[in-house]
């Protein structure tokens, strides 16, 4: 006869109780026993590398990203249309003001200007005829006035076809340095044509903005720095010259301009980069390495060396690490002030990090208390 169904089930449930009871006591006497091992069989020590946490003097900044513009910059057109028939500058050449850069075809204005010298030669000679006469009383002072002003409108025809002659004549309007030229020989131009960009050399504008929280910590003569990828080694060094009097309704910010000299040419107008003004005042910070930190959604935290418990291990003195939440500041260059969590003089874990737990055993490399690379004002 088969088993009644209740009887069945209770059956297979003190089963699989013994079966699921004997996989977890198993797995505990497994738990136990690694344990056992790894306390007889420590796992050896890691290196790592360490710097100690500094005290340091930093003044306060504020910066903002920046773009540099010429002094003077211009693209330089054509006032008049016509056929391109010389080209007198390369593309990158260093000009002065009045050098003559590209000349159109001048055929009617040179037609024209020679048209009105005859004129006011024409009407000049009649003057000169007519005068004596008037003296005499043998024409009216009305007549006569109306053959000077046809010689002065005359003149000023000739002034206009000067002018016109010209325009077909572009020249430099300021010395500088040309850029790529727009134009090619032969061309037909209609005005306003750009031929070529024109920027001043040596100094350097620098247009930036701050919130206006920092407008009483600024002023003219102030000096600010600045660094960008264009010349990543660099920091250059200027001064504030110009302070918008007004606040942005829409940002809360206000624009500034500085001028950085720039007598090498390592700076390029159009370059963007980040600009840091320093103000008034300075605060005591702790810093390390930022490669210290490990950053999670979690906290940031870093693993401080106890190197007040040394021990040996193999001929070599090891220590145990701890791990410590930590709020990081302001980072300037490769070290970051932190807010809380760290002491001056204490040694962190700065690479190696990813391999280590909470109370593991480290040994330490020689360069340890090397001290953190820093970049005051950025």
């Amino acid at each position: 006869k088969l088993l009644p169904v209740r009887r069945r089930l209770v059956i297979m449930g003190i089963l699989l109780a013994v079966v699921f009871g004997g996989l977890l006591g198993w797995n505990f006497v497994k738990s136990k026993l690694r344990t056992a091992y790894l306390k007889r069989h420590p796992p050896p020590a890691l290196a790592v590398s360490t710097a100690k946490a500094k005290a340091q003097t930093w003044e306060s900044t504020v910066s903002s990203v920046a773009t540099l513009v010429a002094a003077q910059q211009v693209q330089v057109t054509s006032q008049a249309g016509g056929k391109v028939t010389e080209i007198r500058f390369k593309d990158g050449q260093q000009v002065k003001k009045g050098d003559l850069l590209v000349v159109l075809d001048d055929t009617v204005q040179r037609a024209q200007l020679a048209s009105a010298i005859a004129a006011r030669s024409e009407a000049a000679d009649k003057m000169r005829r007519y005068k004596p006469l008037v003296e005499e009383g043998a024409i009216s002072q009305l007549r006569y006035d109306d053959i000077v002003a046809k010689h002065r409108e005359a003149s000023a025809q000739v002034e206009e076809a000067r002018g016109n002659l010209a325009y077909v004549r572009v020249t430099a309007p300021f010395s500088g340095r040309l850029g790529i030229r727009q134009v090619n020989l032969g061309q037909l131009v209609q005005p306003g044509t750009t031929i070529v960009e024109l920027d001043t050399e040596g100094s350097l504008y620098c247009d930036f903005t701050l919130p206006q929280s920092d407008r009483s910590e600024v002023s003219v003569g102030q000096t600010v720095t600045f660094t960008s990828n264009t010349a990543p080694d660099r920091k250059f060094s200027g001064e504030i010259t110009a302070i918008s009097p007004q606040v942005d309704t829409n940002t809360r910010n206000f624009s500034l301009r500085a001028t950085f000299p720039n007598d090498d040419g390592a700076l390029v107008p159009g370059a963007f980069g980040k600009v840091t003004v320093g103000l008034a005042g300075a605060s005591e910070v702790v810093t390390i390495p930022s490669t210290a930190i490990d950053y999670t959604l979690y906290g940031d935290t870093a693993f401080v060396v106890q190197t007040d418990k040394p021990k040996k291990e193999k001929e070599q003195t090891v220590y145990q690490v701890k791990k410590v939440p930590v709020t990081p500041g302001e980072k300037r260059g490769d070290v970051v002030a932190i807010v809380k969590g760290l002491e001056a003089g204490e040694v962190v874990v700065t690479s190696g990090q990813l391999r280590l737990s909470d109370g593991d055993w480290v040994r330490l490399q020689q360069d340890e208390l090397a001290p953190p690379k820093t970049l005051p004002l950025e």
